[in-house]
């Protein structure tokens, strides 16, 4: 006879064994349950949508929402029970659950309820944080079954196999999407760019499609504007194996194209010089109709950027006497309409960036030739601004690179010894000046469109050889830095990144070893539409 611990009851040997062999039995089905979850959990059906995107869907369809992100709200959605993350203008998630960080749910999305345009990181990682939450919901569970039924030794070893059999699956998983993930970089080169030193393809500005343009430099060295983009036709729907396609423009009359702004309708501004070298503005409609301009009195005029309304912004050159200034700032409203500016005390204006709501970041020159920041609003009244610690000689001092919807503005400013550092301006006028890790000679913004709608800034540093590294700093100053394959890394080679749209991905180009210019895109750590290869 045997007495069974737990049961505290007489029973035969042939029993207990008999009992104990179901006990393992079950063990071992609890184990087989929580495979089956398992593969459940990660045949889930994600939605893929590009922002802006509406599709129904039927099934299991797995949300995340890592945290509830400065200016979100929590709202009730049209699903009984489901919750909507809310953003004017952004992407939609769902959650069914409080929002706390990294919280995770799977739900039935049935046909008829609200559909949300899914992030390419929900999309990513839902998959994997909803089997690390279930994997340890369903061990625990399993170890605790096995204890509750008997105290057996032989029980509680295959209990605890089970337990580590089902927590090293997520930890596996976890480490996907661990910090070594490395985001995709696109090259491309435009056709007809020269393979000669000083020549290549060179990106100047991304918008939301992940359209590009730039100027490239022909064999003959002659300047052209560009638009390129990523065909998902002949690329598959994520672009692993990203095949551009590329059209260049002149517009009539041009002897050398600089293209520098594009809008989300794919419009692009830049300018132009003649034959005779004299400079013109011009706007290219999606469709390659080419308007171009000059500023008033036919004066050499410069395009820096245009906004989602078709405004664009930039200065021009000459001895107009209706303006106080050599160089004053300009304004091209979409009927054609411009409007010449300077804030007092200029000599020289530059107006670099224009936002969606008409406000326009730049910097004058005084008559000391030292740079001031400004901000010129839509009803033509300025803020000018210092960075603290920029220099106060001649061509020191503080330069607006951009601004974004909220109106907070990046840019430079050189110091005392002519080294170039990196600020940001908040909407209310404070002021955070940074540098990028690894900068020994200068941190850079590029213009018109270093800073997203988030507060992502991209940007470029050179380190001691003086070779150029591409950076990103999030909103809460974190910085991450990288560089195009095949970048150079002799002085003032490298990588250049110049701006960045609002799913993350940023465009520029780099110099390699012969200093060739090439294009580049790179994924965005939000989500975007190039994925590791």
């Amino acid at each position: 006879m045997a007495t069974y611990s737990g049961l505290e009851m007489p029973v035969k040997e042939s029993e207990s064994a008999a009992m104990l062999m179901v006990l393992v039995a079950f063990a071992v089905l609890v184990c087989l349950a929580v495979c089956a979850l398992l593969m459940w959990l990660v045949n889930l059906t994600v939605i893929r949508l590009q922002p802006g995107e509406l599709k129904h869907h039927w099934g299991p369809v797995a949300y995340v929402l890592p945290k509830e992100p400065p200016g979100y709200h929590i709202e009730p959605s049209s699903g009984a029970g489901d919750k909507a993350m809310h953003r004017q203008g952004s992407t939609l998630q769902l959650n069914d659950a409080p929002h706390t960080a990294h919280c995770a749910t799977a739900l039935n999305h049935h046909h008829g309820m609200e559909d949300f345009p899914m992030t390419k990181v929900s999309q990513d990682r839902t998959r994997s944080t909803s089997v690390i939450r279930a994997f340890t919901r369903s061990g625990t569970i399993a170890l605790a079954v096995g204890f509750l039924l008997t105290k057996s030794r032989v029980l509680m070893w295959t209990a605890a196999s089970c337990l580590f059999t089902v927590l090293a699956i997520p930890a596996g998983l976890a480490a996907q999407d661990g910090p070594d993930h490395q985001p995709a970089i696109v090259t491309f080169d435009v056709p007809g760019a020269g393979t000669g030193a000083y020549q290549g393809t060179s990106p100047s500005a991304i918008n939301p499609k992940g359209e590009v343009t730039g100027l490239y430099i022909d064999a003959n060295n002659v300047l052209h504007g560009f638009v390129w983009k990523c065909d998902r036709e002949r690329s598959g729907e994520d672009c692993k194996e990203c095949k551009g396609v590329s059209t260049s423009f002149d517009p009539q009359g041009s002897a050398l194209t600089l293209a520098f702004g594009i809008n989300g309708e794919g419009e692009v501004a830049g300018e132009y010089y003649d034959g005779s070298f004299l400079s013109h503005g011009f706007l290219r409609d999606r469709d390659g109709t080419i308007t171009t301009f000059l500023a008033p009195d036919l004066m050499n005029t410069y395009v820096s950027s245009i906004n989602a309304e078709g405004e664009i912004t930039g200065n021009y050159f000459g001895d107009d006497p209706s303006v106080t200034s050599f160089e004053p700032g300009f304004l091209r409203a979409r009927d054609g309409t411009i409007t010449t500016f300077n804030p007092q005390g200029s000599e020289y204006t530059f107006a670099n960036s224009i936002n969606a709501k008409g406000e326009i970041a730049g910097e004058f020159q005084d008559a000391n030739n030292v740079y001031h920041g400004f901000m010129r609003t839509r009803d033509g009244n300025f803020v000018t601004f210092e960075a603290p610690g920029a220099g106060t000689s001649a061509y020191h001092g503080t330069l607006a690179g951009s601004i974004n919807p909220d109106g907070v503005i990046v840019g430079n400013y050189v110091d005392a010894n002519g080294l170039s550092h990196g600020y940001l301006r908040a909407s209310d006028g404070a002021i955070t000046t940074f540098e990028a890790p690894g900068s020994v000679n200068g941190t850079y913004l590029g213009l018109p469109q270093s800073i997203d709608a988030e507060g992502t800034i991209t940007g470029y540093s050179y380190d001691a050889n003086h070779a150029s590294h591409g950076f990103v700093r999030s909103r809460d100053g974190r910085f991450t830095t990288f560089d195009a394959p095949g970048a150079g890394t002799g002085a003032y080679q490298g990588t250049f990144a110049y701006s960045i749209n609002p799913e993350g991905l940023i465009a520029g180009y780099y110099i390699d070893a012969n200093n060739v210019s090439h294009g580049f895109v790179r994924e965005g750590d939000r989500e975007g539409q190039f994925h590791s290869r």
